[in-house]
């Protein structure tokens, strides 16, 4: 059989960028994209000496020595509050639909839908100093990339009959995958100072297979995004730009407010706008796992800064590794989001004959407003998933993608200043062989969110909850039995666990214990997700056999093979500061293990309905839902920053005489 073909139809349009206007009243806007080596933009950003001009003049420097270039830049004029949209690139009708056609083996484009390629500014620019600016800024400098799917027929037809023949044809489909580089959100520009709007990698930096290449060359690099309005002909100043006054409290209201309505949100009565440069930016550095677990429980949260400084030095020394970098300069009041992602299609009806896709981004997503925030993160190529078709054609296959991950969502302690938000401990199930993450000695990522301007909050402090920082840790230790956790020299008492816990960790740091799972978060409000996972698809139903050993799946459920953990946690504001929290903590200590093609066709023989066997995950679950409070609540009360420990448990899955110990930790930051 020949390779089915996507068609692809380009329909270039080249839209020059346009001259400023001369008329009265008219505003220019200009969005340059510079893209430079990842740890430079890093050390300019985490530098928080650096003003927001003189990130930007570093920038251009580095342009100037040919260590970074400009991919793009682009400009037009309009009236202020007017839409400015300038294009430059090409245009791609590209198949999102395919039809099957059982009798000539064809798979012909039933729908499509057209695709941009290039860069593109839409704004609605308004005088600086006088509000936010919408902007929706697109730099997508390649197009889209072929990726071929296995193709199986596995029951043919012949003048609307089954082959009387039984063959079985399988070849290849081309199809397309594209790329999506864009930031959607609004900028508050206080002068006709150039600002930088967003930081993000490049779509292709995490490649699909091995071999990939990423349009911009060897290494990691930055993308960052330059915004700019200001009068036409107008020349910035070079004058220090002074710090504005806190917004005016809004007029009061003569009317009643009903009592049943909700409480009024008016985020402004409580901020203080700063100079101009409210760029947020978060990192994400992976270090050895027994060494984060130790940073965490020695550091100071004042120090997140100078820690997070001396991290990116790591990197730059080569004892570290960058796994995160992405920021924003949206207006913190308004929804934004950073996008930076090779948008994989994969098939999602009938895959072994792809009729239709799903999008699967592989790479940087950011999404914000005020404090809230949500962090995806691809940390390497996805890993495959691959289903046996046919006992008599070991080569009729299947195939679904494996996305590596990380995500986390809060919020942030702080909307000024450098924050430690989280850690993630690499899981065993994602370091396998060739899985990019595979590395000599087990890492954990610090996840950081630094707020270098913007806003301040200046309303009354004691009325904003206390900030928490949870982890949930889980140790590996030698054990036949859960009983041999209790016989721990000493067999301390519960008002000595700090003790025990304390022994257990200086094991870890000998290699007796080691760290099975680890998580942590910190956030403003109690409430926070974190997860590192690989995304596993398993089939829950299956086209029954006809009269031949041959079976395919036409269902897929996902499951994620990795931790993770959802928490909230409140507490009182005087001592003895206790902690009440809800929680679920849950990582796996196995890769899900499909069931193979006998197994599923041994079942239609007894029942083509099914049931069908299901797929085997070893998975741990710690959670607070079967524990009460003394108030009768659910969840735990825990003494703030003393270590809680959860239990003990033989972990499944697992053939080692080993015992797995879970402790929890809460503080007030």
């Amino acid at each position: 059989m020949k390779a089915a073909a996507a068609f692809l139809t380009l329909a270039g349009t080249i839209a020059a960028p346009l001259p400023a206007r001369a008329d009265e009243g008219a505003l220019e806007a200009r969005q340059i994209v510079i893209r430079a080596p990842e740890l430079d933009v890093a050390a300019l950003m985490v530098d928080t000496g650096k003003t927001e001009a003189s990130r930007i003049a570093a920038l251009w420097q580095a342009v100037k020595e040919g260590r970074a270039r400009v991919i793009s830049d682009l400009s037009s004029a309009a009236d202020g509050g007017k839409e400015v949209l300038v294009r430059q690139g090409q245009h791609a009708w590209l198949p999102t639909e395919l039809d099957q056609d059982t009798d000539l083996l064809q798979m012909p484009p039933t729908a499509h839908e057209e695709y941009f390629t290039g860069t593109s500014l839409q704004c609605r620019p308004v005088v600086p100093g006088a509000g936010a600016s919408q902007w929706h800024g697109v730099c997508i400098p390649r197009g889209p990339a072929m990726v071929k799917w296995p193709v199986s027929w596995l029951n043919l037809y012949v003048n609307f009959k089954p082959d009387p023949k039984n063959r079985l044809i399988r070849g290849w489909l081309d199809f397309h995958d594209t790329f999506q580089q864009e930031t959607v959100g609004a900028v508050t520009l206080r002068s006709a100072r150039m600002q930088i709007l967003a930081v993000m990698p490049p779509a292709d930096q995490v490649g699909l297979e091995p071999g990939d290449r990423a349009t911009a060359g060897p290494g990691r690099w930055l993308d960052v995004f330059l915004a700019q309005v200001k009068a036409a002909g107008q020349q910035p100043s070079a004058e220090p730009e002074p710090e504005p006054g806190p917004d005016p409290a809004p007029a009061p209201n003569p009317e009643p407010r009903d009592p049943f309505a909700p409480m009024p949100h008016n985020l402004r009565n409580g901020i203080k706008p700063l100079p101009q440069g409210q760029t947020n930016m978060f990192y994400g550095i992976g270090i050895p796992a027994a060494e984060a677990a130790t940073l965490l429980r020695r550091r100071d949260p004042a120090q997140d800064a100078a820690l997070l400084e001396k991290l990116v030095s790591r990197v730059h020394a080569g004892t570290a590794r960058m796994r995160l970098c992405v920021g924003s300069g949206n207006d913190v009041q308004l929804r934004h989001s950073i996008t930076s992602a090779r948008v994989h299609q994969v098939p999602s009806e009938m895959p072994s004959i792809p009729s239709a896709w799903e999008n699967q981004p592989i790479g940087t997503t950011l999404e914000m407003e005020l404090n809230l925030f949500e962090i995806h993160q691809d940390l390497a190529q996805p890993g495959r998933s691959e289903w046996k078709l046919a006992l008599d054609d070991p080569l009729a296959v299947m195939w679904q993608p494996r996305p590596r991950f990380m995500t986390l969502r809060g919020e942030t302690p702080g909307m000024r200043g450098t924050h430690l938000l989280g850690l993630l401990h690499i899981p065993e199930v994602m370091r396998q062989p060739g899985s990019g993450l595979d590395l000599k000695e087990p890492e954990s990522i610090l996840v950081f969110g630094q707020y270098l301007g913007g806003h301040a909050i200046t309303g009354n402090l004691d009325e904003q909850p206390a900030p928490f920082e949870a982890e949930v840790i889980v140790l590996e230790m030698p054990g036949a039995s859960v009983d041999d956790f209790e016989g721990l020299p000493g067999d301390p008492q519960p008002d000595e666990e700090d003790e025990r816990f304390q022994q257990l960790m200086s094991r870890v740091q000998t290699g007796e214990v080691r760290i099975a799972a680890h998580a942590m978060a910190a956030t403003a409000r109690g409430r926070a997700l974190l997860r590192i996972a690989e995304l596993h698809k398993t089939a829950t139903e299956f086209d029954p056999p006809e009269t031949t050993p041959r079976m395919r799946p036409t269902a897929l459920e996902s499951l994620h093979a990795g931790t993770e953990m959802e928490i909230e946690a409140n507490g009182n504001s005087a001592p003895p500061f206790e902690i009440h929290v809800n929680f679920s903590f849950k990582h796996s200590t196995g890769l899900p293990v499909e069931p193979d093609l006998p197994a599923t066709l041994a079942a239609a023989a007894k029942n083509e309905n099914g049931p069908y066997p299901e797929s085997k995950h070893p998975q741990e679950t710690w959670t607070s839902s079967d524990k009460h409070d003394i108030s009768g609540s659910s969840g735990i009360t825990v003494q703030d920053n003393k270590p809680f420990c959860l239990g003990a448990r033989k972990p499944p899955g697992i053939t080692r005489k080993v015992i797995h110990v879970a402790y929890l930790r809460v503080r007030r930051l």
